[in-house]
């Protein structure tokens, strides 16, 4: 009786081994599946498209890849942000609720092109080559002016001094006469020439925009004087 009741025990116990094996495997899978639904119910995707397409995108500060774009999103508000190369960026706040697909569209405005002046790039629009390019001929123009109204002064002290005498030449008195009429002339048109280039010189530093905020400053007086030998060019500041 002893021998065949161990022969029993023997017999009876691997069926009862492996049906705790089933139920272990099938605690398993239910187990797998609950963390599965789960996982499901706690991600959504997020659809960005723009126009035009090929924008950058980043979600809550990270690059998540270009335009047209599909990610997988955790349930909750996110901070989508758009850029592309010539338009404005964009931003949006989205919501994402678990198990849906949420579409955010876009249509990119292009910037406006306005021409600026950088302190990185001081040539980029800048207007200081044509204002010194002004002083320049300011400059030149009052040095030829002064050079030919004294020119035009010593030939009018010739003809004076020709005429004094008891016979003088009328063809030399002519010549000089003329001569002291094409000195002057010349130094007008010069002294014209050099208020040219002054006010066009004041005019692009009124006009650049990068140059020091001098709102309070005494800005410089222009005007014109003549003394009965040219015109002159007087400057108070």
């Amino acid at each position: 009786m002893a021998v065949a009741a161990l022969l029993s025990v023997a017999v009876t116990a691997p069926p009862a081994a492996a049906q705790t094996t089933d139920d272990r495997a099938a605690v398993d899978d239910g187990e797998a599946g609950r963390v599965t639904k789960e996982i499901e119910t706690r991600v959504a995707e997020l659809i960005v498209q723009t126009l035009p397409p090929d924008a950058e995108v980043r979600i809550d500060g990270r690059v998540a890849g270009r335009t047209p774009l599909t990610v997988v999103l955790e349930p909750g508000p996110h901070e989508v942000w758009v850029r592309a190369v010539g338009y404005s960026d964009e931003s949006r706040q989205v919501v994402i609720v678990g198990q849906r697909t949420r579409t955010l569209e876009l249509v990119l405005k292009p910037k406006e092109l306005v021409p600026t002046v950088s302190a990185g790039n001081p040539e980029a629009t800048s207007l200081r080559p044509w204002m010194w390019l002004g002083v320049a001929a300011a400059g030149a123009g009052i040095a030829l002016g002064t050079t030919f109204s004294v020119l035009a002064s010593d030939s009018k002290d010739r003809e004076a001094a020709l005429r004094e005498t008891p016979l003088p030449d009328p063809d030399a008195v002519r010549d000089l006469r003329d001569e002291a009429r094409a000195r002057s002339t010349v130094a007008t048109a010069a002294f014209v020439g050099a208020g040219i280039g002054a006010a066009a010189a004041l005019a692009f530093w009124w006009l650049e925009p990068d140059l020091p905020d001098t709102s309070n400053d005494r800005r410089p007086v222009v005007s014109w004087a003549t003394n009965g030998r040219g015109l002159f060019l007087k400057t108070r500041f």
